[in-house]
C-alpha cells in the first residue's frame, strides 16, 4: 500500500471517530472568528452606512430636521431570518417615514450594509 492511501484512510477514520463535541467546537470557532471576507464586507458596509444613514439614524429631532429614524444599534443582533429579510426589504423599498434605496444602492451594497448592521452594537 502506498503512503497516500494509508494517509487517506487514516484521515477518514479520524473524522469518523472524532467525538461530536470536537466537530461542534470547530464549527463554533468558524462562526466566532469572522473571515477576511466578512471583515471586508463590514468595512464596506460601514462606508455605505456613513454615506446614507447618519442623517436620520444618528441625529436628534429638531425643528430643522424632524425626520429622525430610530437608533440602529443592535437592530440585527440575534434576529431571525425573516426579520433580517424584513430589514433588507425596508432598506430597498423604504416606508412612509424612510426613503427606499433600491435605485441608490446596489444589491451588493445592501448586503455590505447588512453585514455592518449585524456588528453595529
Amino acid at each position: 500500500m502506498d503512503v497516500r492511501r494509508i494517509l487517506v484512510r487514516l484521515s477518514i477514520c479520524c473524522v469518523l471517530i472524532s467525538p461530536p463535541n470536537v466537530l461542534q467546537s470547530q464549527q463554533a470557532l468558524r462562526k466566532a472568528a469572522p473571515s477576511v471576507v466578512d471583515k471586508e464586507r463590514v468595512k464596506r458596509g460601514e462606508v455605505v452606512f456613513s454615506r446614507h444613514c447618519p442623517i436620520c439614524h444618528l441625529g436628534r429631532p429638531s425643528k430643522a430636521s424632524p425626520f429622525v429614524g430610530r437608533n440602529l444599534r443592535g437592530i440585527l443582533k440575534n434576529v431571525k431570518p425573516e426579520q433580517e429579510i424584513a430589514v433588507r426589504e425596508r432598506i430597498r423599498e423604504g416606508s412612509d417615514k424612510m426613503p427606499g434605496f433600491r435605485y441608490t444602492l446596489t444589491p451588493a451594497q445592501i448586503e455590505d450594509l447588512m453585514g455592518y448592521l449585524k456588528t453595529y452594537n
